[in-house]
């Protein structure tokens, strides 16, 4: 059994996960930052920041999501780290949103790869 692990981190993978639409792309570091820009793309158009205002946020508002796209290129094990339950819930709902992708490849072999982004908005 050869070591490859559980999963790679997106920065360290051999092969980047690609997401529709990236794949013409020449390589990993345009791949990620189109990767990148698709789901702040999804985030953008489906998050509801009026959730923080609901609750009595106000100012700048930093939620951390980490999120695994599988050796099927699908978006599994979300964490999230938000001031409030709400907010989570949103985030989850909203990284749910994210299409299949081609997995990512280490060593031939597809693999789970670790991801993480930070989504920052300001509550007026």
């Amino acid at each position: 059994e050869d070591d490859v692990p559980d999963f790679v981190d997106i920065a360290m993978v051999q092969f980047v996960p690609v997401f529709p639409g990236c794949e013409g792309l020449a390589n990993n570091a345009e791949k990620t930052a189109c990767l990148s820009e698709k789901i702040r793309g999804i985030i953008l158009q489906n998050f509801d920041t009026d959730i923080a205002a609901k609750y009595g946020l106000t100012g700048k508002q930093k939620i951390y999501v980490q999120f695994k796209i599988d050796d099927k290129g699908v978006v599994t094990d979300i964490q999230t780290r938000a001031p409030l339950k709400a907010l989570v819930k949103e985030t989850e709902r909203v990284i749910h949103k994210i299409p299949q992708m081609t997995p990512g490849k280490q060593q031939n072999k597809n693999v789970a790869v670790r991801y993480s982004l930070p989504i920052v908005f300001e509550v007026h």
